[in-house]
């Protein structure tokens, strides 16, 4: 391993991060006098909510702590292509692993999309399911790490297609390598804290559901094919007319990220 390249990568990765960091840190500072005006009125954001008729998952043993995470882009080697059963491979170039199953795998029973991915990708088990689409017949699952996703990055997801007969035909991938904690964990808001900012931002509409809340994360600085991930939270809202909208806020800062949900798609396009 070339320690001085990795160590001059690092080195300005960490000089990003503080630059970052600092206007972070402005933009929370401001987004906490809003918070805290808010709660110093008489009515709790409890209250308002019930008042607006809008429901929230109650959570428990969330975790209040958590460190940024960096890893790099894998790319696939020959040997690792020869390993995937039952893969016909038709490209692998700049990390994206393009792969058509021989035989088509039904999902039914037991076997579902994330056990067709533990079997056939590379590294399957790291990987959950995140949503599926019935229109276009394919399902998004996001790489884990802490046991956590890695939301919407266009190097560390899987895409998996099917045909008309529930079979699964193929699937797109990319993979970080060498995820790891990085410097002392941060102080996290809470998840409640996180959907009162999309409620004040009027994201979250009276009748709306807040359906799930997870803890993942997502980019915060990239260098070549090293990157660095802040905690974030991952809130999905069912407002009232039924659209289906999801919502990520910085778990240390507060701030919402535009996060695009079809940004692995496109970018994957785009490569």
């Amino acid at each position: 391993m070339d320690w001085s390249r990795t160590k001059t990568i690092f080195i300005v990765v960490f000089s990003i991060l503080n630059v970052f960091l600092m206007s972070l840190y402005v933009d929370r500072y401001n987004e906490s006098i809003g918070l805290q005006s808010t709660l110093e009125g008489s009515t709790s954001f409890e209250e308002r909510l019930a008042a607006d008729s809008i429901t929230v998952p109650r959570l428990t043993n969330m975790p209040t702590n958590v460190a940024y995470v960096s890893g790099t882009v894998h790319n696939f080697t020959p040997d690792e292509l020869e390993q995937l059963p039952n893969a016909d491979v038709r490209s692998s170039t700049d990390g994206i692993l393009e792969v058509e199953l021989v035989e088509p795998v039904s999902v039914e029973g037991d076997m579902t999309v994330e056990s067709v991915v533990q079997e056939h990708a590379h590294e399957g088990q790291d990987y959950k399911i995140w949503s599926t689409d019935s229109e276009t017949n394919t399902a998004l699952l996001f790489q884990q790490v802490n046991d956590r996703s890695v939301y919407h990055n266009s190097r560390a997801f899987i895409l998996v297609r099917w045909n008309e007969e529930g079979e699964v035909t193929g699937f797109t991938q990319t993979y970080l390598e060498d995820l790891e904690d990085y410097n002392e964990e941060r102080s996290l808001i809470t998840y409640m804290s996180a959907i009162e900012v999309l409620y004040n931002r009027s994201l979250i509409l009276p009748g709306a559901e807040v359906t799930e809340v997870s803890l993942g994360y997502s980019t915060l600085a990239q260098l070549g094919e090293t990157q660095v991930f802040s905690p974030t939270w991952a809130v999905k809202v069912e407002l009232a007319d039924g659209t289906m909208e999801e919502y990520f806020v910085n778990a240390i800062d507060s701030r919402i990220l535009d996060i695009p949900i079809d940004a692995v798609e496109s970018e994957d396009t785009e490569e």
